[in-house]
Parts: C-alpha cells; structure tokens; sequence
C-alpha cells in the first residue's frame, strides 16, 4: 500500500504510535522498504494529554473493539469522553488503548466535511473479544 501511495505522489507516511518501540520499529521499517520517510508526531507524548487534546479539539469517537481482559462489553459503542477515560483508567488500561485494551472508530470532527452516518447492527464477542457490527 505505501508502494501505491508513493506512486500517487505520497514522500512521507505519519504514524500515531506514542511509545512502544517495536510499533515504531515496524513503521519505520516499512517505509525504508518503499523510500519514503516516517514520522511520528506523537513519538514519547503523555498519553493521558495525547487522548484528552483529541476529544478537546471536537473529534468524536465511539469505542469498536474491546480486549475482554481489560475492558467489559459495556464499553462497546460509548462515545470517547472524559469521562470513559476515567472509567478506562479505573479498569487499569491505558487511557489511550495503546497496549490494545481498545480501538475506536472514529465520526466526526474538525476535519471532516460531516459526520459519517453508521448504525451498529450487533455487538459480536469472539476469541476474548467484542467488536460492533457497524453498517
């Protein structure tokens, strides 16, 4: 894929790892591959500040994917907030989910031309897993 984006005119290919080296390492290697540079912009920031500047700057989110181990069901489909973070936080998962705890689907916000419509069909648990069905 980074071959067809350099083809397309892309010199660069930014990532949102935060910390974790081999993430890094991975990205980095992928683009020494296909000759373009990598960047990541949130190399070694707070990751408590990195998840709150995100929702304070008007994205919004909903939780899609969730490691059993760490988080409950009930968070599938919440909305990001400050307040979810708290909660995330009291389970002892890392705020931003970078260690897997979670992953989100992002809808809306200060870039988008309009919110992307979606309705959840079904939550699905499967393999130590819950995902939505989104449509």
């Amino acid at each position: 894929m980074l071959l067809v984006a350099k083809d397309m005119g892309a010199t660069i290919c930014a990532y949102g790892d935060i910390d974790i080296v081999h993430h890094r390492q991975w990205g980095v290697d992928r683009c020494e591959a296909a000759n373009m540079k990598s960047e990541f912009p949130l190399w070694q920031g707070s990751r408590e500040e990195l998840v709150y500047e995100f929702i304070d700057s008007g994205f919004t989110t909903i939780i899609n994917k969730v490691n059993l181990n760490n988080l409950g069901e009930e968070f599938l489909g919440e909305k990001l907030t400050r307040e979810i973070i708290s909660d995330i936080k009291k389970t002892g998962s890392d705020p931003c989910g970078e260690n897997g705890e979670y992953h989100t689907f992002v809808i809306d916000g200060p870039i988008f031309k309009k919110a992307i419509d979606f309705k959840i069909s079904d939550k699905i648990i499967d393999n130590g897993y819950g995902h939505l069905h989104i449509v």
